[in-house]
């Protein structure tokens, strides 16, 4: 048992030493530091966060922007405004021709993936 612990101590010392090197606390590390890689910030907060005080609401395209949100991380942000909606947090603002805009203007948008397209995000007076 003391030789296995040992083996397992010492590649687990050597990360330890390697993410200290780079800067990476215990502290970040234990918050759920996985391989080296942060974990994802909770999405759907941020966006709460961004639509506090808007009453009017805001252009879903200026949220995603807002929050860094890129590439493969645009699927997790429209889920996580969908997510949103479906439990009654936020109003979506539906785009009501999306056909007419070009393919890329339309991947910008947020798709349900039953033929809705949004627009805009207004949190839900509710839950200010």
């Amino acid at each position: 048992m003391a030789a296995y612990l040992k083996a397992s101590k010492e590649p687990s010392n050597a990360l330890a030493a390697k993410l200290s090197a780079e800067g990476i606390t215990w502290e970040q590390r234990a918050a759920g530091l996985v391989d080296g890689m942060r974990p994802a910030p909770n999405l759907e907060n941020s966006i709460l966060d961004k639509l506090k005080g808007k009453p009017g609401g805001i252009s879903l395209i200026e949220v995603r922007a807002s929050l860094g949100v890129q590439g493969k991380a645009k699927a997790e942000f429209d889920q996580a405004v969908l997510s949103l909606y479906k439990n009654g947090r936020v109003y979506l603002d539906r785009h009501d021709h999306p056909l007419r805009l070009g393919d890329a203007e339309r991947r910008d948008l947020v798709f349900d993936g039953a033929g809705n397209y949004y627009v805009g995000i207004t949190l839900r007076g509710d839950f200010d």
